[in-house]
């Protein structure tokens, strides 16, 4: 009777054992599973505060386009209007010539004063619209940065939802591409051989 006693006590033990073990691999998952929530909900907010900044940047160069642009219109309506006069000037000399009149120094004078005008806002308005274009190519790659960083948050929110690791290892991919365009969009090498390129052209004109 002991004997069966002992061993009833021992399997009471074991089982005893058995649900403590279980219990603790259940709190040490739970435990991770809270740790890695909490990984997931701080990348989330730091997705959030990447891409609101990715917006507020391409905003300011999509702004600064619209202005270089508009200015690059005002500024070729300038020389249009310089155009205008400068052959007004030369259908003038040559109505003198016609006549067999000696040419106006006056004339001659204007046209070469307008001339050089035409040149200078030529060059002005070159370089405003290669400012403009550079800065819409700013925005654009700010665009994509926002859009990826977007997709990041959602997929994000979904890996918490569905306690899915690979998710929110694919968020951070996202993420990370989304980083690479703002850093690309940040960078002023398109700027520069823009206007490069729009001023080796006046100069070879």
């Amino acid at each position: 009777m002991e004997i069966e006693v002992n061993e009833q006590v021992q399997q009471l033990q074991e089982q005893v054992h058995e649900v403590a073990e279980e219990i603790h691999k259940q709190q040490e998952k739970q435990s991770h599973e809270a740790h890695w929530v909490n990984q997931v909900a701080v990348s989330t907010g730091l997705f959030a505060g990447l891409a609101a900044i990715a917006a507020m940047q391409g905003n300011f160069y999509a702004e600064e386009g619209v202005v270089a642009q508009i200015k690059a219109a005002n500024t070729w309506a300038w020389y249009q209007s310089k155009s205008t006069k400068y052959d007004m000037q030369q259908s003038s000399q040559a109505i003198l010539q016609s006549l067999g009149k000696p040419p106006s120094a006056v004339l001659a004078q204007k046209a070469s004063q307008l001339d050089q005008d035409k040149k200078s806002l030529k060059a002005q308005a070159e370089e405003l619209e290669a400012e403009s274009k550079s800065n819409f190519d700013h925005h654009q790659s700010f665009v994509y940065s926002v859009t990826s960083l977007q997709v990041a948050i959602v997929l994000a929110s979904l890996a918490a939802l569905l306690k899915r690791q690979k998710l929110w290892y694919a968020s951070l991919g996202l993420a990370l591409v989304g980083v690479c365009f703002m850093i690309w969009g940040s960078l002023p090498i398109t700027h520069v051989s823009s206007q490069s390129t729009h001023t080796a052209e006046v100069k070879a004109h």
